[in-house]
């Protein structure tokens, strides 16, 4: 045997050893689960809807231009009291910390987190 064949065979021995630990583990397909679908007729009346009123679910509507998307208000979104308002006004007042624990100091610190509340009414 020639010395170039023994190369060549070691060399592609090493190389199948260094592709067989290189961390690749392919995995098994996994069971689809049949997709429960809308109907084209529900695709198209919802369409029609949205074209009618194109405001997105957290209430954006796209206007263009400089002002992009603009704040119109959730659609059927439930609505707070006077009385209401006034007493998460109060509270704000008397504890002005935000629901994730942050409260505004000013100056270059902004805002800094001092903990969140406990939730009990």
């Amino acid at each position: 045997m020639s010395s170039r064949l023994v190369l060549g065979f070691v060399g592609v021995v090493v190389s199948f050893g260094v592709l067989a630990s290189n961390g690749y583990t392919p995995k098994p397909a996994q069971p689809t689960a049949p997709v429960e679908g809308k109907t084209r007729a529900q695709v198209l009346a919802e369409l029609a809807e949205w074209n009618r009123n194109p405001v997105t679910a957290d209430g954006y509507r796209w206007v263009g231009g400089d002002a992009g998307w603009v704040y119109v208000g959730v659609p059927n979104a439930p609505q707070k009291t006077r009385a209401e308002v006034l007493r998460e006004l109060r509270e704000w007042e008397r504890n002005p910390v935000t629901a994730d624990g942050f409260r505004w100091v000013g100056g270059d610190a902004g805002w800094v987190y001092v903990g969140v509340a406990p939730s009990g009414k």
